[in-house]
């Protein structure tokens, strides 16, 4: 077997699909605690059995696992742990390996099929019964259905992306982390403001190369900022507590964030409103159901509570208008900044926080339909705060 440096030369020859090589890098990342190193090589044995070799040689680059796997900052080496610990959860969930495993192998559809894993994973994990449901047949269906107290609970799952929004935004990041994808002796972030043209792009990525080298030259960190395009930090690996701070006094909570879909309060207003319509048609009338919307993808200047309650107010009569067995709409976010948002609740929301690691957390904001003739159940509340 080839050693790491010399999987690194030609890791776009013959490596970027092999999964020994990001083994490797993950045994011999230096910033890497043993046990972790451990958790994350037995997910990703996990992770292979779905994605294998052929899969990775024609979709890796196109697909958002790439940058995970390009990001060697520890949230992303736990989401490879808690992604493979998923995985095995509910692989003997009625319908799982039928239903979600091709949409999680589908470029177009993974970012939907992630927040189902992830929404699935957590209900299970609280001791709930899960089962996705199939569709043979042309009309929508709900994603899950889960039993308590021995009655169904429906669930659609949706985010605010289209197919080729998440296309885009997956290549876009992919193309960035990509730059440091081989080089332990840097650490960088990145915001990107809005879908960029090509020769924006060319001409970032030269940007940002030349300052990589300068970082590692001089030993000392830089910044690369260009208004309402890029947000980007890069310092040597030796310097995290500066990485760390940068991140904080940016509000930049995942190595790798943006674009945004919309640039206004009212563009992502009116996104959500239209997706609440469309969803509530796929919920049976008959039997209690919840809309969850991962909302990963608002602007990064809305992330105060102000907008929050505003947010309430502009959506609660559209919710209050939904039939009366649907019992909430509730949107998860792990994108959020956990330095502003307090832990809140008021009459018809709440807003929930808990925190996974000194940038991620969960964030929930359930707005609750008034008028329902279903409650929304502390059980299911509380599965969405489970790690």
């Amino acid at each position: 077997m080839a050693t790491l440096t010399e999987m690194q030369k030609e890791f776009w020859e013959k490596y970027y699909y092999k999964w020994e090589f990001y083994e490797e890098e993950v045994r011999q990342q230096i910033d890497l605690a043993n046990d972790i190193k451990t958790r994350v090589l037995t997910s990703i044995q996990e992770i292979k059995k779905i994605f294998d070799e052929d899969w990775m040689k024609i979709n890796l680059s196109k697909h958002l696992i790439f940058s995970r796997l390009a990001d060697m900052r520890l949230d992303s080496r736990l989401w490879l742990e808690r992604f493979g610990i998923d995985l095995k959860l509910l692989s003997n969930c009625p319908n799982f390996k039928e239903v979600l495993i091709p949409r999680l192998k589908t470029p177009t559809e993974y970012l939907g099929a992630e927040i189902e894993l992830t929404i699935a994973a957590k209900l299970k994990r609280s001791g709930l019964s899960v089962g996705f449901i199939s569709n043979k047949s042309k009309d929508k269906v709900p994603d899950l259905r889960v039993y308590l107290s021995g009655k169904p609970i429906y669930f659609e799952i949706t985010t605010l992306r289209t197919p080729e929004e998440s296309v885009k935004a997956a290549e876009l990041a992919n193309t960035f982390s990509s730059l440091f994808f081989t080089d332990q002796s840097v650490l960088m972030t990145f915001r990107i403001h809005k879908l960029l043209s090509k020769p924006r792009i060319q001409e970032l990525l030269a940007e940002i190369k030349s300052t990589i080298e300068k970082v590692k030259r001089e030993g000392q960190p830089s910044e690369i900022k260009k208004t309402n395009i890029v947000d980007c930090f890069i310092c040597p690996v030796t310097m995290r507590e500066k990485y760390i701070e940068w991140c904080k006094q940016n509000s930049i909570v995942a190595s790798f964030e943006g674009p945004p879909l919309n640039l206004t309060e009212k563009d992502d207003i009116r996104r959500i409103k239209r997706t609440i319509k469309k969803k509530i048609q796929q919920l049976p009338l008959d039997n209690q159901g919840v809309i969850i919307i991962y909302a990963d993808n608002f602007a990064y200047w809305q992330r105060k509570l102000e907008f929050y309650n505003d947010l309430v107010n502009e959506l609660q009569e559209t919710i209050n208008d939904c039939p009366p067995n649907v019992s909430a709409i509730i949107l998860v976010t792990s994108l959020f900044n956990p330095f502003i948002i307090p832990k809140t609740q008021e009459e018809s929301m709440y807003i929930l926080t808990r925190y996974l690691d000194e940038f991620s957390e969960n964030f929930v904001l359930i707005i609750k339909n008034e008028f329902t003739s279903f409650p929304l159940q502390d059980e299911i509340k509380n599965a969405l705060l489970v790690n």
